[in-house]
């Protein structure tokens, strides 16, 4: 099945009065789905004008078949393509809004998915003026200062950069020598019981002396 891709776009213009170049650069970024860009990528491109809505009659059809960058950005200039139908410097930018619908193809081929439309806003108008003021006559005095225009879309946010490699860490110094540890002195031999002694013998029973003589009775 084919991603449909999102396209960031940014269009702008450096067109003179005389001699205008008949293209507007167009340079956009191919991502898919997930947000990623296609990095390093052919992808095939229809650029399609539409006339008063963005759904309007075509007034011009082109093809590109470009490759993306390291960022995915590419860059196109539109009115310079493979011509499909119309033709680029007939569009008559003065006369009503115009809209610009990209499709993308992203393995590079003609099998287009929508990537979305949007208006173009002042810019291409440059090349009405071409054409629109070629006569000799004396220049007329100036009008009034028209209403500011609708302010164009806002351009695609840059592509941020690329984070840097974490740093290796740093070796681990060396532990430093512990002390030894001093010999735990020997624990000394217990000593022998000692021999029991032998029990005496027992003594004689000593005889009975004789009764000591009674004394005098006191008066």
């Amino acid at each position: 099945m084919k991603r449909i891709l999102t396209i960031a776009l940014a269009i702008w213009a450096s067109l003179a009065f005389a001699q205008a170049p008949q293209a507007i650069n167009y340079q956009g970024i191919a991502r898919d789905l997930t947000g990623n860009p296609l990095i390093n990528h052919a992808i095939g491109l229809q650029m399609t004008i539409h006339n008063t809505s963005p759904i309007g009659p075509v007034d011009y059809q082109e093809t590109f078949t470009v490759n993306t960058n390291q960022f995915g950005l590419y860059t196109v200039q539109i009115g310079r393509g493979t011509i499909v139908s119309g033709t680029f410097p007939a569009i008559a930018w003065g006369t009503s809004s115009h809209f610009l619908e990209v499709g993308m193809d992203p393995n590079g081929g003609n099998s287009f998915v929508a990537a979305g439309t949007s208006e173009l806003i002042s810019v291409p108008y440059a090349l009405y003026a071409e054409t629109s003021g070629n006569g000799a006559g004396p220049i007329g005095p100036t009008g009034a200062t028209g209403t500011n225009g609708v302010d164009g879309a806002t351009g695609a946010q840059g592509i941020q950069g690329l984070t840097g490699n974490t740093g290796a860490d740093g070796a681990t110094g060396s532990q430093g020598i512990q002390g030894l540890t001093g010999n735990t002195g020997a624990i000394g031999a217990t000593g022998s019981q000692g021999i029991q002694g032998l029990t005496g013998n027992t003594g004689a029973i000593g005889a009975t002396g004789s009764q000591g003589i009674q004394g005098l009775t006191g008066n």
